[in-house]
Order: C-alpha cells, then structure tokens, then sequence
C-alpha cells in the first residue's frame, strides 16, 4: 500500500501549497486514486511472487515482472490520466480542479508503481495466506528436526517460504570442500553423504543439518557432501535469516535459538572426540 498512500499524501500537499481548498470534489481524490492504484499494485504483487516462486531469485523475478507489468501499467495509467484531463473541459471550477489533481496523482502513482513498488517488494519478500497454506511440509520433519525445535506447522511453513527450497538430484555434489560459502542446508527428504576423500564422515537424513559452521564463521567448506539420491533441501543464508527475523521476529528468536543448539551440539561432539570425557579434563569444565 506504500506506493498507493504516497501519490495521495502528494496531490494533499500540493494543494496546500497552492492554495486549492478541500471540497467535496477534491477530498475524493485519495479515495479514488487509492481504488484505482492499488490494483496495478496487486498485479504487480501477483506476478512478481508467482516468478519469485518458479525463478527462486529476487532480481531474475522483479527483472521478469517489470517486463511482464511494466507495459501494461504504463498505458493503463496513461488513458486514466486523459480520461480526467477531459474534466478541464466542464463549465464547474470544482470539476476542473478534479480533473487536474485526479490527473496528477495518476502520474504520481505511475512513478511510484515503477520505482518505490519493486523496492519494497525486493526488500520484503512476499508471503501470502495462500502460499503458506500451500505449503507441502511433513509433520514429522517439523517434530524431528533440531532447526524447527518448538515451531508450530504455520512457523515452520513460514520459515520454508521466505527460505529457499530445492531439489538436488541423486549423484550431485552439493557442497564441496575448500569452498566459501555462507549458506547451509536442511534436509527435507532424500539422504546425503558426508565425506573427505575415501573417508566417510556421515550419512544424514531428513530433519539434519548441514554447512551451518560456514553460516556463522563465513569460513571454507571443511568436507564434501554428496546426495546419495534425489533429495529435498531448504537452503538457508544469511539473507533467509535476516529476512525471517524482520518479518517474524519471534519465529526468528526461535530459528537462531535452535541454530544456536545445533552448534553447540557439534561443538560437544568435536570435543568428546578429541579429548574424550570433558568432565575428566578440569579445563574444560566450570560451573555457571
């Protein structure tokens, strides 16, 4: 609605600076400026989450959109803005200011459909009540997994939506060691393969993680991981992270605080594995 109020606040302010009174004729304006541009706005919503969905990258779908809307928005607009320029033509003054102030916030809706809507659309990715509940996600992944520890269905749903999910078909290497990267993976379905040369370091199934150490210390991949067949994974970044952290503040509490567990139970297990018993080293023990 961003896009939509501002061209409103504008003609206001425009009025007063000129002096133009508020009548019955002009406090319409808002009102039907609002009706009509909104639904360029929802076009433009509608598509741009429809390629977000199907090309998985914000610049690919908000580049696509403005191809497939820019157009159409443009003309649309352009015939709204002549249909009440014609209004000049009536005999009322008041009909007259209508037809340039409609006139004007048409324009002004126009500027900001193309250049303040793909922003906030870019910056906030779109989530609605209908993809949510398109969601395909099993109830037992949602119970199992240690990143969605104390998510309701709809937390977890949320968290796959403004996440990325992606198949990885059987034999591919999904991450290799030695590489940079800032991303890890949750296993939705299928099985992967972690190893370092001919060792085998483990084979992890749905509900594990994967590649979380390189998410915090944005250091090299420490082993190779392979899918030992076609599986389904829920990439996650640093941007993913942010993203759920502004829209669901408290879903995102609970994300890093399981993201948080999950790192200290690796850190156990190193431990244990190389020093045995932490109980039985002083050094590595204190009390709280």
């Amino acid at each position: 609605m961003i896009p939509n109020v501002i061209p409103a606040l504008t003609v206001y302010g425009l009025m007063g600076a000129l002096g133009i009174p508020l009548n019955i004729s002009t406090a319409l304006i808002a009102t039907i400026a609002i009706g009509i541009a909104v639904d360029d706005t929802v076009h433009h919503m509608v598509t741009y989450s429809r390629q977000l969905r199907e090309r998985g990258d914000e610049r690919i779908a908000m580049f696509k959109t403005l191809q497939m809307q820019g157009r159409p928005i443009i003309y649309v607009s352009l015939a709204l803005v002549a249909g009440f320029l014609s209004s000049i033509f009536a005999s009322l003054a008041s009909l007259v200011e209508f037809g340039y102030l409609a006139a004007f916030v048409m324009l002004m809706a126009l500027v900001a459909e193309l250049t303040l809507a793909p922003v906030v659309m870019y910056s906030a990715r779109l989530v609605t009540l209908w993809d949510i509940l398109l969601v395909k996600l099993n109830p037992e992944l949602v119970r199992q997994a240690p990143l969605f520890a104390g998510l309701s269905r709809w937390e977890a749903r949320k968290v796959v939506l403004l996440a990325n999910l992606g198949t990885v078909p059987a034999g591919s290497m999904m991450i290799r060691k030695g590489e940079t990267a800032t991303d890890m993976f949750l296993i939705v379905s299928g099985r992967l393969r972690v190893f370092d040369g001919e060792r085998v370091l483990a084979v992890l199934g749905p509900g594990a993680t994967v590649g979380e150490m390189a998410l915090v210390s944005r250091e090299v991949r420490s082993a190779n991981v392979v899918a030992e067949e076609d599986s389904v994974v829920l990439r996650l970044d640093f941007a993913a992270f942010e993203r759920i952290r502004r829209r669901f503040p408290y879903t995102g509490a609970k994300l890093f605080r399981n993201l948080a567990r999950v790192l200290a139970e690796r850190l156990r297990r190193l431990t244990e594995a190389v020093v045995g018993d932490p109980a039985a080293h002083p050094m590595l023990t204190w009390e709280a």
